[in-house]
């Protein structure tokens, strides 16, 4: 472009010309806004723009009259016209030829449509002004006289840009309909190049009528919005028929294994064959053949018109079906993002309610163990307490599975042999599901190693085989498998969410009643569930997902209804070498040696009850409500602080911001942090940072004593 370009644009919505300007300047060329015809008339009057913008619904002067005045003045006649209109009649491209107008864009536009026209009048305009010549008709147009005296290369430009997006309105049946013109014009052509051969074909413009007619109807089936099968099966019936001998032709039409024909289907060897093609791929076949042997002088069986129209079918065919299929795509990635949007507001919430929620069990919990300390174990008291606590357990793990599933519980992944993991758990999974379920374990040799938090696959095991165990009616069976698996690229564009990779993968299935589709559709979502009231929550499947989709692995479930059903776990394989599990014995509740710890926690039943269980264990207790009262109570301490134990989630500072405040006072002194929801202070995405210690609230005294002790002793 010319970098002294100077448009300006005349529209009245300040919002549409302020867009049009930013788009235009930042392009390169110069603009100027007028809000309506008359100011842009006089702001003609100082300076002459390259080319005027103009809407045509304007207040004061529209954009007809504008345009009118510009042509009507011989300083500002040469100055294109782009008028901004909907194109709504007929008359609109008549008004514009009448004032002169040198194209047409239609709102809402496209800006590199915009930019295309600028820079064509731009190209064009020195050899308009060299080839200028006055049209001066006069026509009739809907029973009204017009005259149009604008130059004729201007007439041209408008009725091709009006023409332009004409066919950008109409794009799928425009197109159609040019294509036919296509052909319409292509048989006009052979008709005045072979005269000789008109005279003996006379009756091959009817045929050709046919063949578009064909066509035609093959477009409207495909706009109809119909299947692929039902939109196949209605075309094949049409065009055996557009042939020049339709009375003795067949057609059929294969597509992905299967085969769709016309009713009087013969299998002959005189046939003409088309691909249809997808996203360059075949996927089918366009046939047409005769029942009788039929051969034309110079042609052979089939006319060439007869194989282009074949051609051009396949292609309208694979065209629908690479639509068909995009749309559908579309909307299972939208049914995707639904979902996931769907599940991450549920984690959301699960995290803004657990640090609350876990903060009151943890005082329920905590007050509860310490009163049954204190009463006779045989009294009734007791047993209403041991019921107290019983109930916050439950509450407590229906709060760690909403957190699993929202992937938003804190962990602590280690390199693990999922082998030797799983047949330390087999015990315990056949106590789970009882004698009446055979259990099934057949391991991978060599199996690759998986890094993540024991404690999940210990979550996983449980809640599959419980399913698996309420799925079964009576005797079955469920059978626990390892695999290695490696996961190409071609497996992944047919698998949503998958990567390429090596996958350890573990496989939970059962004999049980299955699922359908519906039900399939549901099963990670949380509290859904086909149990009873009292059988289940419905977290159990939805923790599973939040486990694996934090560990960055995948899930897949197959079944049917009667014929069971087989969950498969993706977990990425891992280089390091897997550790040891082995448990440590220590005493059950183990005592404190006089240490000092330091006590951090916002919620005063929470720190009331923490530092009344410390003490009971034989630790000196320095306790505050807020982080700054903590740090003056350090700096005030004589003495060491062996241990800090702060909550995570605080007003003024973060638990992690604390500790490394405390650092330069007592640089030896140990950390160990408590939450029930720590928001990413010291854990990302829930896996906890390198050598850093967390207990999960709510937790009971002997995990405090345990957890205390250890880190005291390391």
């Amino acid at each position: 472009m010319e970098i002294d370009t100077h448009l300006m644009v005349v529209e009245d919505s300040p919002t549409q010309a302020l867009e049009i300007q930013y788009f235009l300047e930042e392009h390169g060329y110069k603009v100027s806004l007028a809000e309506d015809g008359e100011q842009a008339f006089a702001m003609l009057k100082d300076f002459t723009p390259t080319i005027v913008i103009s809407d045509i619904v304007m207040p004061r002067m529209n954009g007809y009259e504008l345009c009118t005045k510009i042509k009507e003045n011989d300083r500002l006649k040469d100055i294109p016209v782009i008028l901004l209109t909907s194109l709504s009649k007929p008359e609109d491209v008549i008004k514009g030829l009448v004032c002169g107008a040198n194209n047409f864009l239609v709102k809402p536009f496209d800006k590199k449509l915009l930019l295309s026209r600028i820079r064509y009048i731009l190209i064009n305009q020195e050899m308009r002004k060299t080839t200028t010549s006055q049209a001066g008709i006069e026509i009739f147009f809907r029973e009204k006289k017009y005259f149009l005296s604008s130059e004729r290369m201007q007439m041209i430009d408008l009725l091709l840009s009006t023409y332009e997006v004409a066919i950008q309105k109409n794009q799928d049946f425009e197109k159609a309909n040019q294509e036919l013109e296509q052909i319409k014009n292509e048989l006009e052509k052979r008709v005045q190049e072979r005269t000789k051969d008109l005279q003996k074909r006379t009756h091959d413009l009817g045929e050709r009528l046919k063949e578009l007619n064909c066509l035609y109807s093959v477009s409207e089936l495909i706009e109809k919005g119909i299947s692929i099968e039902m939109t196949i099966k209605e075309i094949v019936n049409i065009i055996s028929f557009a042939w020049q001998y339709p009375e003795i032709s067949w057609a059929r039409i294969i597509f992905e294994g299967q085969e769709f024909k016309s009713n009087n289907f013969k299998e002959t060897v005189w046939r003409q064959t088309s691909e249809i093609i997808v996203l360059e791929k075949k996927v089918g076949t366009v046939e047409v053949g005769y029942l009788e042997e039929r051969s034309e002088e110079h042609e052979g069986p089939f006319l060439k018109e007869e194989r282009d129209l074949i051609n051009e079918i396949a292609e309208r065919i694979g065209r629908f079906i690479e639509r068909n299929q995009t749309e559908k795509q579309k909307q299972e990635l939208e049914s995707q993002l639904q979902q996931a949007q769907k599940m991450e507001s549920v984690g959301r919430l699960a995290g803004g309610v657990a640090h609350d929620y876990n903060n009151a069990l943890s005082v329920i919990m905590g007050y509860a163990e310490l009163a049954m300390a204190d009463i006779d174990p045989t009294g009734s008291l007791h047993d209403d307490l041991n019921q107290i606590l019983m109930a916050s357990k439950r509450a407590t793990n229906i709060t760690k599975q909403l957190l699993a599933f929202a992937r938003k519980q804190t962990i602590a992944p280690m390199v693990l042999d999922l082998n030797k993991n799983m047949e330390n758990m087999l015990k315990m999974l056949k106590r789970l599901i009882g004698e009446d379920i055979d259990l099934a374990w057949l391991p991978a040799k060599d199996l690759w190693s998986v890094k993540i938090d024991p404690t999940q696959i210990d979550q996983i095991l449980a809640n599959l085989c419980v399913n698996a165990r309420d799925a079964i009616k009576g005797v079955g069976k469920i059978t626990i498998e390892t695999e290695k698996k490696v996961l190409d690229k071609s497996y992944c564009q047919d698998h949503a969410e998958f990567v390429p990779g090596k996958f350890v993968l573990l496989i939970i299935s059962d004999n049980g009643c299955g699922m359908d589709k519906k039900i399939q559709a549901n099963i990670f979502e949380p509290f859904f569930t086909t149990k009873d009231v009292d059988k289940g929550t419905g977290l159990g499947l939805s923790t599973v997902y939040g486990i694996v989709k934090q560990n960055k692995g995948f899930i897949n479930v197959y079944s049917e209804p009667g014929k069971g059903t087989a969950v498969k776990i993706y977990l990425p394989m891992h280089e390091g070498k897997a550790v040891d599990l082995q448990k440590k014995s220590m005493p059950r509740i183990p005592q404190g040696g006089g240490e000092t710890i330091l006590l951090v926690e916002d919620s005063l039943p929470i720190l009331k009850l923490a530092k009344k269980i410390l003490e009971n264990l034989g630790y000196k207790v320095l306790d505050a409500d807020t982080p700054k009262k903590a740090i003056e109570l350090a700096k005030e301490h004589i003495g060491g602080i062996q241990l800090l134990v702060s909550d995570v989630i605080m007003p003024e500072m973060n638990g992690l911001e604390l500790a490394n405040n405390l650092q330069t006072l007592y640089p030896d002194s140990k950390r160990l942090f408590m939450s029930g929801y720590t928001a990413n202070v010291i854990a990302r995405h829930g896996v906890l940072d390198q050598g850093v210690h967390f207990i999960q609230k709510p937790f009971s005294k002997n995990d405090l004593a345990q957890i205390i002790r250890k880190i005291l002793d390391e």
